[in-house]
């Protein structure tokens, strides 16, 4: 296996045909410049290249493989990517026959429709979350398939804290944002599309705070690892609500759930 920072040189077309290169950085919500060492640093902070071997993976909103090929190079079992625009399925499905041919699949259906009996070890949701609307749904659909991790990259719906709380000091802030639950609806939401440069606006989507989303896992019995902290530490350019709404977090199954009132009253 090769040096994660030597992943592009071995595969440069997952970064030649990656469309979000050619966007402008100023649209809201986009990725910083899309290049070998952004891209490398969010893939390997969402599956580590040492955590990934003789496991299965599945990954929602697939786009052009980039995440599949990385897991199985450095030994997954086998790549599921979950995609619904054509064109990305067709870029994925080339590049990845291409590098890995029978060791992966890629589906064309929206993960709502999406309905297996299969579960997954790992389960990556990353850019997808604010685009749906039911979140509890969407929390239960990834729970229901996934064995023992799941990440999801997704948008807190407080844009930039430093400039919202300016005056109380950073651990103050850090309360607010991991604490605190808040879910915003967005009729306004930007989707990435895969035949042009633009992206697609008027979504209606939900932005999930991490207080939020950590009440949601928990009820279902997972629980956060340390991530977060961990990408917000390493990759601050990206993943920083300080400055801007974008995190990156992971769950595990635990089993230990939160009460619910009526569960707990007529039982």
């Amino acid at each position: 296996m090769i040096s994660p920072y030597e992943f592009f040189k071995k595969y440069p077309d997952f970064i030649e045909q990656d469309i979000q290169r050619f966007r402008a950085n100023e649209v809201r919500n986009s990725y910083p410049n899309v290049n070998e060492e952004t891209v490398i640093r969010r893939i390997s902070h969402m599956v580590d290249q040492n955590s990934v071997k003789d496991r299965t993976v599945l990954d929602i909103g697939s786009c052009i493989g980039t995440l599949g090929a990385w897991c199985l190079e450095y030994g997954a079992k086998h790549y599921t990517g979950v995609e619904i625009q054509p064109d990305f399925i067709r870029i994925s499905e080339t590049l990845l026959s291409k590098h890995f041919p029978n060791k992966f699949t890629i589906i064309k259906q929206p993960i709502q429709e999406f309905d297996t009996t299969e579960k997954y070890d790992i389960v990556v949701a990353a850019g997808v979350m604010f685009g749906v609307f039911d979140v509890f749904e969407f929390c239960k659909k990834l729970i229901s398939l996934s064995k023992e991790r799941i990440v999801i990259e997704s948008l807190h719906p407080y844009d930039g804290m430093r400039m919202i709380l300016p005056h109380i000091d950073i651990n103050q802030r850090r309360q607010v944002l991991e604490k605190t639950a808040v879910i915003r609806i967005n009729d306004d939401t930007e989707l990435t599309l895969a035949n042009t440069l633009a992206n697609m606006s008027g979504v209606v989507g939900c932005e999930v705070s991490i207080g939020a989303l950590d009440i949601i896992m928990r009820r279902l019995g997972w629980e956060q690892t340390d991530l977060y902290r961990y990408a917000n530490k390493r990759f601050p350019e990206f993943y920083d609500c300080e400055y801007s709404n974008r995190y990156l977090v992971e769950y595990e199954f635990t089993g230990s759930t939160i009460k619910e009132f009526y569960k707990e009253t007529i039982t």
